[in-house]
């Protein structure tokens, strides 16, 4: 049970745990007693997180909890029109310079898709890092080949395809010099959403780090459908992310156009 209790030398009965947690977390009156007696907690953090004292006791539950000064305020360190902005200016990148991406911040993209939340807390994602050449390769020329045999017919899509055949080795993925696989098993009907939101959260980091990134909605259609694909991706789940990574060969000068829609509620 990571969730220990409580160190009464730090607590100073704030009871802020308990508005976080109800189920687990009891108010006595001199005192905040925790008790999952049903073992139903599903780590999430939040106690630790509210703790002005940090008075509660864990174990094995990851990473251990930090502060800074922002954290009060998170609105003090990343202001709306900064955070609108940086938004704003990512694109799906589809030319990449041949450097390669250096493993400490591949490392870095996977902790941030780490960190997302996920629906209950099930946090059973798992990830791999693809950066062998030739693998890359291959996985592109088996996704495709399936591709096209959905496509043949279309006109309009084998021309791009003509076109990306001459401009690319490997047309696939753009020659990204990465990819990072995120699946899980897809027994939860949530695991969709978690991996959405897990490629969402890489690609704002890699964004940070001067990587550009398109999530590869190709490989991770072929992923669910064909067994011979996850044998070669070295891959076991249901439920798919393709994110490609590799420095920008292109600038962006401006943001294009994004309609603004109708709010339903609000005037």
């Amino acid at each position: 049970m990571p969730i220990l209790g409580i160190d009464y030398n730090k607590c100073i009965n704030c009871k802020k745990c308990i508005m976080q947690c109800t189920a687990k977390f009891w108010d006595e009156g001199d005192k905040v007693v925790f008790d999952d007696k049903y073992k139903s907690c599903i780590l999430c953090g939040h106690c630790i997180a509210v703790c002005p004292e940090d008075a509660i006791l864990h174990e094995k539950m990851g990473s251990e909890p930090y502060t800074y000064a922002e954290i009060i305020n998170p609105f003090e360190y990343i202001p709306y029109e900064k955070m609108f902005n940086f938004l704003n200016s990512i694109r799906s990148t589809r030319e990449y310079k041949k450097d390669k991406v250096p493993d400490e911040l591949l490392r870095k993209i996977v902790r941030a898709m780490q960190i997302g939340p996920t629906g209950s807390n099930m946090r059973d994602q798992k990830f791999k890092v693809i950066t062998d050449p030739e693998l890359l390769k291959a996985i592109g020329k088996a996704v495709l080949d399936e591709r096209l045999k959905l496509v043949a017919e279309d006109p309009a899509f084998m021309e791009r395809q003509k076109i990306a055949d001459e401009r690319y080795s490997n047309p696939l993925y753009h020659d990204a010099p990465a990819i990072i696989i995120m699946y899980c098993s897809g027994s939860n009907s949530m695991d969709h959403y978690n991996i959405g939101i897990g490629v969402t959260y890489g690609r704002l980091v890699a964004h940070s780090l001067g990587l550009g990134t398109v999530w590869n909605g190709y490989t991770s259609g072929m992923l669910e459908q064909h067994k011979e694909i996850i044998k070669l991706a070295e891959v076991r789940g249901k439920s798919w992310g393709v994110l490609e990574v590799g420095y920008p060969a292109v600038k962006y000068e401006r943001v294009p156009p994004r309609p603004e829609k109708k709010i339903n509620g609000l005037d």
